[in-house]
């Protein structure tokens, strides 16, 4: 019984003094020199002074199995000029959509005006329609059509308005294509 319980005061004693020892792991740091070289340390001191602030913590390495792991991950680990490069992609893309989306409002503003004059166009020649046709009423039974014939020569006049906005508005388009055409963007960037 004696040599049981020593076993497990030992045991125990192990135990405990293993909770005890500090851990040694590492944090590696990344950083790169003014020539784009990218270097790695698990000393901070080592980082010159000017990069301290641009180095990054891209892992741990400790005394144990972790190490293959996290080694793994630092070859995985882009490098700088491959980020510059993602990083400038990420830059043209998105000049790329915001020149793309310049050009698409402008060409969908002006086809919203159009829609919008000939709506109004619609409505003034059904308006223009039904004033004929009570200025003829008015006349073949012999009343007063002054009025309702002056209303009938603005709607007309109002037409011819409407009518000459759209002539402008297909000039703003064609004024539009040249001006992208000499900007050098592309044709579908006009489609709304």
């Amino acid at each position: 019984m004696k040599v049981y319980l020593s076993k497990i005061v030992v045991i125990s004693l192990i135990f405990i003094c293993s909770l005890l020892i500090p851990s040694y792991a590492k944090e590696i740091y990344k950083w790169v020199d003014k020539d784009g070289l990218v270097h790695f340390t698990d000393n901070p001191s080592s980082i010159p002074e000017e990069k301290k602030d641009e180095a990054i913590i891209i892992g741990e390495i400790s005394d144990g199995s972790d190490e293959e792991v996290e080694l793994e991950v630092l070859e995985d680990a882009p490098t700088q000029p491959e980020e510059d490069n993602i990083q400038q992609d990420l830059e043209e893309e998105g000049k790329e959509e915001a020149i793309r989306e310049f050009w698409r409002s402008r060409a969908l503003e002006i086809e919203t005006k159009e829609r919008t004059i000939l709506q109004e166009i619609e409505i003034t020649k059904q308006l223009i329609s039904a004033k004929k046709r009570e200025v003829d009423f008015l006349l073949i039974y012999g009343y007063f059509a002054d009025f309702s014939i002056l209303e009938l020569r603005n709607l007309e006049d109002y037409l011819k308005g409407l009518q000459f906005q759209l002539r402008l508005i297909e000039e703003e388009k064609a004024q539009l294509k040249d001006e992208a055409r000499r900007a050098g963007v592309p044709p579908g960037y006009l489609r709304p």
